[in-house]
């Protein structure tokens, strides 16, 4: 996977938990809810391994953010038959089906 962002943390006064600590440090997820999910999918790395959310943050340690992989769209080629054509009007209007039954209408400008 790839790292988006990274951060070593500084000197910190008081003790504070991963999941209140990454909201404030990461530009792409800034909200705590948002970083569960992320601790969750394993996304959030502590010192390069997966990070919890109970985890309690100290001077030195390196936090990573991953890139979400994400699985490629299927795209479906369906041949389509053209059944109503309205150009008469400004605005063309389609109404197309597929031997399957399906009803597809479309409004373009």
């Amino acid at each position: 996977m790839k790292v988006v962002e990274k951060h070593i943390v500084p000197q910190i006064q008081n003790p504070i938990r991963l999941q209140e600590y990454a909201s404030s440090i990461f530009k792409t997820i800034t909200t705590r809810s948002g970083i569960k999910k992320a601790i969750k999918k394993q996304l959030i790395l502590l010192n390069r391994k997966p990070a919890n959310t109970g985890d309690w943050i100290k001077e030195g340690q390196l936090l990573e953010l991953l890139a979400e992989e994400l699985p490629q769209k299927k795209i479906f080629r369906l041949q389509l038959k053209i059944i109503f054509n309205d150009s008469t009007q400004k605005d063309l209007y389609y109404i197309i089906t597929h031997s399957c039954t399906c009803i597809y209408s479309s409004f373009l400008k």
